[in-house]
């Protein structure tokens, strides 16, 4: 792949440092501003959207209704009822908007189809905000064409706040309560393991998202929409190898939360495989402002690459502080939109589980821009969001050709027709049976920061794990 340089960007020299960043971890929010923000109502982006500063504008189109505060927790849902209208009602779990299309009903079974989601919203790890918003522009794009098989698609989102004993609260709240025949897109930072023997029971399917651990493939109520896990961890190791062509590494990775860790040392372990060393391994905090001791260190040990497991803001910072020190680093890991124009981080390298975001050369990669680009335009572009607009077009292709009312069972029989599904491309080729677990399937897709824009490399790299 070529890696060439805008004009009046420092390109690295020999022996230059390269940074590699896996968003792990986002920064700390408090909860009454995530529910104050999602209650505001303007403009045309989904519940809950994400601005390029990492505000959530909350809003929803038609005439909003007032609701009184309830406790605590965060719902969200979009594409409601068939008619027109959308308005906010709060109540024990916090509070609910709901966007429908307009249109006066139609003759049959035209109930919603509700499907649930749940995420770090709020707290330390707040980076789950991306895939709900993204779930909420595909389900707005849906409707607007007339949702599912005549249904309007209502998606329910719960914040988790990276809570395990939230994440279980929620996935039962959002399947006994508010019925959702599937868990559908899971962000980041939120482990399927606490609530999967629950859903095992009820015979509910959770419907990929972000998957950085083998997890996915242990449960027969499991459907990752792409690369196995470990697949994705890994493929930062394999992406420096092969793509940079580095070989001495460091790894820094959030000291506050367990995640980030987690992710760090699967990337240590796999590093010798693909020819790597690592030089330095330590945790630093997102709150820090300046990582010069951090930088200073892995010069001095000679780290030709970094590893890194924290948000995006953080990325940037480690870069600029490196730069200051002499490091003018090709960055990998979980890139975005948000990053494509600093000068510092042209030639990064990502590995992606699904598709490249900024893709649109092909029918299912330019819906996907039409939809983030006319529903979502500040939620930042990433193989988050690409995951899981996977993981909804997953769901959407499981109920081709279903009629009447839709429940988990329908759900169900149409994943477990899907064979070396590609989506039109988006994911690798996903594979379910009855009874089994899911298929892994251990090629990545490497893509690039050039001049700007996002590139994916023209094949995939499969890995043996």
């Amino acid at each position: 792949m070529s890696t060439r340089h805008p004009r009046n960007v420092r390109r690295p020299v020999a022996g230059a440092v390269v940074l590699v960043a896996l968003a792990g971890c986002g920064l700390r929010i408090p909860h009454s501003q995530v529910v104050a923000q999602e209650q505001l109502r303007a403009g045309a982006y989904p519940p809950g959207a994400t601005g390029s500063d990492g505000t959530a504008t909350g809003a929803t189109t038609g005439t909003a209704d007032t609701g009184t505060s309830g406790a605590s927790g965060t719902t969200s849902s979009s594409g409601g009822s068939p008619t027109s209208g959308s308005g906010t009602t709060t109540g024990a779990t916090g509070s609910t908007s709901t966007s429908g299309t307009g249109g006066a009903p139609k003759t049959g079974d035209t109930s919603p189809i509700v499907i649930g989601t749940t995420g770090g919203y709020s707290g330390v790890s707040n980076i789950g905000t991306v895939a709900r918003d993204t779930l909420m522009v595909w389900a707005r794009s849906v409707n607007q064409q007339g949702g599912i098989n005549g249904h309007q698609v209502q998606v329910v989102a719960e914040d988790n706040a990276s809570d395990d004993n939230r994440s279980l609260a929620a996935v039962q709240d959002l399947v006994d309560n508010k019925h959702a025949v599937a868990i559908v897109g899971l962000g980041p930072g939120t482990d399927i393991a606490p609530f999967m023997p629950y859903l095992q029971r009820k015979q509910v399917p959770v419907v990929g998202g972000f998957v950085t651990t083998g997890n996915w493939w242990n449960y027969t109520m499991a459907f990752p929409d792409g690369t196995y896990g470990p697949t994705v961890v890994h493929g930062y190791d394999a992406t420096v190898a092969r793509i940079a062509k580095k070989k001495n590494i460091a790894i820094l990775y959030c000291a506050e939360s367990p995640q980030c860790k987690d992710n760090a040392d699967p990337a240590a372990a796999y590093a010798p495989k693909e020819g790597l060393s690592v030089k330095l391994e330590q945790a630093v905090s997102i709150a820090q402002p300046d990582f010069t001791s951090s930088c200073l260190q892995a010069k001095g040990k000679g780290v030709e690459a970094m590893l890194l497991f924290v948000d995006s803001a953080t990325v940037k910072r480690i870069a600029s502080s490196c730069a200051t020190q002499g490091f003018h680093p090709i960055m990998a890991g979980l890139g975005d939109n948000t990053l494509s124009s600093n000068p510092d981080l042209q030639g990064m390298v990502t590995a992606s589980d699904t598709f490249s975001w900024d893709d649109a050369s092909t029918p299912a990669l330019s819906a996907f821009q039409k939809a983030m680009s006319a529903f979502g335009p500040n939620v930042p572009l990433s193989s988050v969001a690409a995951g899981t607009w996977a993981a909804a077009e997953e769901f959407r292709a499981a109920l081709r050709g279903a009629t009447g009312r839709v429940t988990s069972a329908t759900v169900l029989a149409g994943l477990w027709k899907l064979k070396n599904e590609t989506l039109g491309g988006l994911v690798p080729g996903i594979t379910f049976t009855k009874g089994k677990n899911a298929t892994k399937n251990s090629c990545f897709l490497p893509v690039q920061l050039v001049n700007n824009k996002w590139r994916a490399s023209s094949k995939r790299i499969c890995l043996s794990l």
